[in-house]
């Protein structure tokens, strides 16, 4: 393989690098979403006594709320997974968000890893490619 051809399969392996790599911040972002949403949502669960009604505004769709009361025996429908919901009590869907927010953060652990795993790469490969320009431009 000649030195232009190994050039342009650098250059063809960073394009789909780069690919990945924006695929990968866009997976974190939609993580990091995700992980704060449920804090948000265990933050909520917690500060329900579990004695006490509590009065709340529900959204119901298009920046629209309705009042709404919570009783200290209400049943949360949990979402797990394809389309399915469960009745859980209050301290289930706890548990249930804190199970659900550790394997979130794993899954974000993995992206960062994989992040910097193809930085890496990349950055390789460019350090690759500069020095095979260099070496073409003194020999032509």
């Amino acid at each position: 393989m000649s030195d232009t051809e190994r050039l342009q399969t650098m250059i063809t392996q960073l394009k789909s690098m780069e690919v990945y790599l924006s695929e990968l911040v866009s997976k974190e972002s939609i993580i990091m979403r995700l992980i704060e949403e449920g804090k948000a949502a265990l933050d909520a669960l917690k500060a329900l006594d579990g004695n006490e009604k509590f009065s709340v505004m529900m959204p119901i769709g298009l920046g629209i709320y309705a009042q709404s009361t919570i009783e200290p025996d209400t049943k949360f429908l949990v979402n797990v997974g394809s389309g399915i919901s469960i009745e859980k009590n209050r301290t289930d869907a706890t548990l249930f968000i804190e199970n659900r927010l550790r394997e979130l953060e794993a899954a974000l652990n993995s992206t960062v890893a994989q992040k910097r795993q193809v930085e890496e790469s990349m950055e390789e490969i460019r350090r690759n490619a500069n020095a095979l320009v260099m070496k073409m431009q003194k020999q032509g």
